[in-house]
C-alpha cells in the first residue's frame, strides 16, 4: 500500500485529469498519480523528465535512471527501469554491472555519464542529511520537544527490545521528520 494516497483519474481535478489526458495519454503511473497532490510540481516534473529524456541516448538515459534507482533502493524506480532499460537495448550484464557499480562494460561518454549521476546522487544525500542533522539539532535544543523526544524513546529503564510503534501507538524511529516538524517547528 502506499504512503501517499494516489490520485486516480476519476478523483483527478480539472488541472491534474488535463495533465493526465495530455501528457500522460490517460495512462499515469504510480509517480504521477502521487505527484498530482500538486500539480505545478507534476507539470515540472513531467517536463524536466521530457526535456532530459529527449537530450539523452535512450539506453544512456535508462542506464543513469536504473543506476541512481539502485543507489537510492528504490523499488519501485527500479522496476520501472530495468523493464524501460531492456526496451531501450540494455543488456542483463550491463544491468548487473549497474548494480554493482561496474561501468568498464559501458563506453568513455557512458561511464562519464553514470559516474556524474552517481556524484550528483551522493551530494545531494549528503545535504540531506545535513539538513535532517541541522532539525534534529534544533528539535533537541528546545526544552518542550526535549521532553517530547524523552517520551518517544522512552524510560531508560524501558525494555529496548520491541521497536517503537509496534502496539504502543508511539511512531517509530524511522518517523523521526514526522514527529520534529509536528511537535516542533523549526526555522532555519
Amino acid at each position: 500500500m502506499a504512503r501517499i494516497s494516489l490520485i486516480e483519474p476519476a478523483q483527478a481535478s480539472p488541472e491534474v485529469k488535463e495533465i493526465y489526458d495530455g501528457k500522460l495519454k490517460g495512462k499515469p503511473g504510480s509517480i504521477q498519480k502521487a505527484l498530482a497532490h500538486r500539480p505545478a510540481m507534476l507539470g515540472n516534473f513531467l517536463g524536466f523528465y521530457a526535456s532530459v529524456g529527449r537530450s539523452l541516448d535512450r539506453k544512456l538515459y535508462e542506464a543513469v535512471y536504473l543506476r541512481v534507482s539502485l543507489i537510492n533502493r528504490c523499488h519501485y524506480c527500479t522496476q520501472h527501469h530495468i523493464q524501460s532499460g531492456k526496451r531501450a537495448g540494455l543488456t542483463p550484464e550491463q544491468m548487473k554491472a549497474l548494480k554493482e557499480g561496474n561501468y568498464s562494460g559501458f563506453g568513455a561518454p557512458e561511464q562519464s555519464a553514470l559516474r556524474y549521476a552517481e556524484k550528483l546522487n551522493a551530494h545531494a544525500r549528503r545535504r540531506q542529511r545535513r539538513r535532517l542533522r541541522r532539525t534534529q539539532e534544533a528539535f533537541l535544543r528546545r526544552a518542550d520537544c526535549r521532553s517530547a523526544y524523552a517520551d518517544w524513546i522512552g524510560e531508560p529503564d524501558q525494555p529496548r527490545h520491541r521497536p517503537a510503534g509496534v502496539g504502543s501507538g508511539i511512531p517509530g524511529r524511522k518517523d523521526l521528520g514526522r514527529v520534529v516538524t509536528g511537535l516542533c517547528p523549526v526555522r532555519t
